[in-house]
């Protein structure tokens, strides 16, 4: 869970703070260009980073998001000019020993949901983003598969749940109809 998020200069945001560390839930409200949004899509830039164009606030040189995530505390100064220093460091503060960037991106790269992102894609699309972020136990979802539908079906990756899902009930389904057309002609 992200524990902290510090915004200076960035967007609408002159000094922005949540400190979210002992939460379990955090609600981010208010209304309309408040800036709610800017704060969800500047940890995904600190996260990952990405375009900065626009990003410091109008009339100051540069702006930065600091982040705690996960043991690591990301800091992203964005100047201007569109040039970016990020720095990671660890639990100890000692910084990591890679390409920051690089390390971001194997460490979160598939790991944010952008809503946005997700309402604009096609229900199939959503629900394999979803699966990629989330995990799943496929062994249990295996068993509880069959279960249902007997051994024949199998999950091999978590992509496949639904699609099997739907493969093994139409099977079933098809079954249960040639089923009932055989009964309802022997009965006449």
């Amino acid at each position: 869970p992200i524990e902290y998020i510090h915004l200076e200069h960035i967007g609408l945001h002159e000094e922005c703070t949540l400190d979210a560390a002992n939460l379990q839930v955090s609600e981010i409200t208010g209304g309309g260009e408040v800036g709610k949004t800017t704060i969800l899509d500047s940890v995904a830039l600190n996260l990952l980073g990405g375009n900065v164009h626009g990003v410091v606030s109008d009339g100051q040189p540069e702006g930065y998001i600091q982040t705690r995530i996960a043991g690591l505390d990301i800091r992203r100064t964005i100047r201007n000019d569109k040039t970016v220093k990020l720095e990671v460091r660890d639990k100890r503060g000692l910084a990591v020993d890679r390409k920051s960037q690089d390390y971001l991106q194997e460490f979160f790269g598939g790991a944010l949901l952008r809503p946005l992102e997700l309402y604009q894609m096609s229900p199939k699309d959503r629900v394999k983003k979803i699966l990629s972020v989330v995990p799943v136990d496929l062994d249990r979802a295996n068993k509880k598969l069959a279960g249902i539908v007997g051994d024949t079906w199998r999950i091999s990756e978590a992509g496949e749940i639904f699609s099997t899902i739907e493969a093994a009930y139409q099977t079933i389904y098809s079954d249960r109809s040639r089923a009932k057309k055989l009964l309802d002609s022997a009965a006449d």
